[in-house]
């Protein structure tokens, strides 16, 4: 199940992404087993407007927590709800699982900025609508769950 805005998914990302994120004012979208236990999921924080970008951290908690439907949700609501131009996420140059999972879904860098993680430089890596290929749902789409 795909949920927006789910409290428990909200701590367990914020908390494994190290982001102060504040409930109901930085946005989530997570994904959870039948069994209610979460897998995975984003954060949304630094929206500046329309036209604008919004900065996305991201935890997974399993192997396979990124589907298909996630990543539409995710996108379909950065570009489609909020209306940006850009969706922007920092991530430790040392971290070889975290670039290559951004790059495999179409980040690219654009900057790199030295000594701000204690162990590697910050990779800024960005998302355009343009180059987003999962702006089309899939065929069978879960419909996203409120709590």
């Amino acid at each position: 199940m795909i949920y927006f805005d789910d409290i428990l998914a909200h701590s367990h990302i914020a908390k494994a992404a190290q982001v102060a994120a504040i409930y109901k004012q930085h946005r989530c979208i997570s994904r959870e087993n039948e069994k209610g236990v979460v897998l995975g999921g984003v954060i949304f924080t630094d929206y500046h407007g329309e036209g604008g970008s919004v900065q996305i951290h991201c935890a997974g908690f399993t192997p396979h927590w990124l589907s298909r439907d996630l990543l539409f949700y995710i996108f379909d609501y950065a570009f489609t709800a909020l209306k940006v131009k850009k969706v922007v996420g920092i991530v430790n140059s040392k971290n070889a699982r975290a670039v290559r999972l951004n790059t495999h879904i179409g980040f690219k860098p654009e900057a790199c900025i030295k000594d701000i993680f204690p162990d590697g430089a910050a990779l800024v890596m960005t998302m355009r609508p343009d180059r987003c290929r999962y702006l089309v749902p899939p065929a069978k789409l879960r419909p996203i769950q409120m709590r």
